[in-house]
């Protein structure tokens, strides 16, 4: 299953800092949300670099190559760097997919290399053989984990193939690698089509594990995966169907286990320093869900689930900063400048501040 729609079914996130504004539509439910960026383009994953600052993977707003029933593909995505003077893009020039710059594929989360340098894993593209004349530079970036400066992308690694060759949970061939954290010098991917998590050290991919479905006939979807204060790496579900999402907890090297279940579709994630967990929740229905019905959820310790921020847009990634609060990627299937018809008028990709205890 491709998350934030498939551009194969027909496609269905000037900025600055505007600190203690509440966000639009954001209800202050036990935790106060304020906008630190407006104007992102479909804004997904999100991480501190070793700056202190925060950076965002950008999936961009498609491209001037239209194809018929696709969608329209380019090099409009980015990472973008948050700073008090507001947005800045180190990064430029890297694959997009989107119809009308909603719900783009291209990159979807961001980390570093033991160097500090940017690392981003881009997808949600069709593949080359499903839909011809997609653009060679837009191509050789799908399905590919990439160190990244200015414009230039250098592949790290091919992320399909396992996929594609040994389908290891044995259900719909599907390569989406979506997610991406860094231990030590290893690389762990997370793929939401292939319900698996790929390890990738020294340019060699392999498979780390298998994410169980969470119920009968209904795939995982994996979404995010960030380190827990216990060094184990922690992952959310977009599992279709009601209440069924799970938190995965994987060990590398030992059999993935589940840490908390009975959730709705999260495409986000992190633990905090006592164990806390936080979700994204995209939205009531899954994907194809109404705007404004994402939340962020917090697993307590002892298992306790609550909403602490309703009336969110598809929140996406999500990352607790130096200061301890959480810091979300709010409208992840928008432009920065959403179409003025059409359910979304008003709103644009952005993050949010939520204020924790």
């Amino acid at each position: 299953m491709r998350i934030h729609r498939s551009l194969t079914a027909g496609a269905a996130l000037t900025a600055a800092v505007l600190a203690g504004s509440v966000a639009p539509g954001a209800a202050q439910t036990g935790a106060a949300t304020s906008v630190v960026a407006q104007g992102l383009n479909n804004p997904r994953g999100i991480q501190f670099g070793p700056d202190g600052l925060l950076y965002v993977a950008e999936a961009g707003r498609g491209g001037p190559k239209c194809i018929k029933k696709a969608g329209c593909f380019g090099l409009s995505g980015s990472i973008a760097r948050i700073t008090t003077a507001g947005v800045k893009r180190p990064v430029t020039g890297l694959a997009s997919g989107a119809e009308g710059g909603l719900f783009a594929g291209g990159a979807t989360d961001v980390t570093f290399d033991t160097k500090g340098r940017l690392v981003t894993i881009v997808n949600g593209l069709p593949p080359a053989k499903a839909v011809p004349g997609i653009p060679v530079r837009v191509r050789r970036q799908g399905a590919r984990v990439g160190r990244v400066a200015g414009r230039t992308f250098t592949s790290l690694a091919r992320l399909d193939l396992i996929e594609t060759r040994t389908n290891p949970d044995k259900q719909d061939i599907n390569p989406n690698p979506y997610g991406i954290e860094r231990v030590g010098d290893t690389y762990y991917a997370i793929d939401a089509g292939a319900n698996d998590v790929l390890a990738i050290k020294n340019g060699k991919v392999s498979l780390a594990a298998v994410i169980p479905n969470p119920a009968r006939r209904v795939q995982p979807v994996p979404t995010a995966i960030t380190t827990g204060p216990d060094g184990a790496l922690y992952i959310s579900e977009l599992a279709p169907g009601p209440n069924v999402g799970q938190v995965i907890r994987l060990v590398p090297g030992q059999a993935p286990t589940v840490v908390a279940s009975g959730l709705p579709g999260a495409t986000g994630i992190s633990v905090a320093a006592d164990g806390t967990i936080y979700l994204s929740i995209f939205g009531t229905g899954g994907e194809n869900t109404r705007p404004r019905t994402g939340s962020i959820m917090r697993i307590a310790t002892d298992g306790t689930k609550s909403t602490i921020v309703r009336n969110l847009n598809y929140p996406a990634g999500q990352a607790i900063g130096p200061d301890g609060d959480l810091y979300v990627a709010n409208s992840s299937t928008l432009p920065g400048t959403a179409p003025r018809g059409g359910p979304f008028k008003g709103l644009a990709g952005q993050v949010l501040k939520v204020d924790l205890p």
